[in-house]
């Protein structure tokens, strides 16, 4: 005769169905920790997003209509990492596009006194580009159509004289569309 797996007086398949529905409910939602990662992205207090992150936020941007234009402040576009009017001093920037009429994103020197040369890499869900900016040459590349809404990642490279990387100050802003 063949017994049953009894766990504290119940079925195992029970233990394991509660033990699952447990787990599950003390997840911290995922609208909650896209609040958290935006606000520390904000305070300055996040380093760059890991890829399990960017995507977790790429996906909250689509499954939820109104996410954007709330983390944006309705803006067709807008940087959602620490930043000073578009000016940015740190490695890494992160904006969200709203609306595909916000194509071209140019990346320039924040000061016109500032040397040297920095290196930007921008990256989507769907590509990633390179390219450097020094002063009075900005970096400037075209998004296109990509789908919206998209998170875009910023990604900035300077190095100094000595062959340290030092933290660049550059400024992230949209290039008006020409009719």
């Amino acid at each position: 005769m063949r017994r049953k797996a009894v766990i504290w007086g119940l079925p195992a398949a029970t233990v394991l169905v509660a033990t699952l529905f447990l787990v599950w409910a003390l997840q911290t939602p995922r609208l909650e920790r896209v609040w958290r990662l935006q606000q520390a992205l904000r305070l300055g207090d996040h380093k760059a997003l890991n890829e399990a992150e960017f995507n977790m936020l790429q996906g909250a941007l689509e499954d939820y209509a109104k996410l954007g234009p709330d983390l944006t402040e309705d803006q067709h576009a807008g940087l959602i990492s620490q930043h000073d009017e578009g000016r940015v001093r740190a490695r890494w920037a992160y904006l969200i596009r709203q609306h595909t009429s916000q194509s071209k994103l140019q990346v320039s020197y924040a000061y016109p006194r500032q040397s040297g040369r920095v290196q930007v890499v921008v990256r989507s869900a769907e590509r990633t580009w390179k390219g450097s900016c020094e002063p009075g040459a900005p970096a400037v590349t075209d998004l296109g159509s990509a789908k919206v809404p998209a998170l875009i990642e910023i990604k900035l490279f300077e190095a100094s004289k000595k062959g340290k990387e030092r933290t660049p100050s550059v400024r992230v802003d949209w290039v008006p569309e020409q009719p």
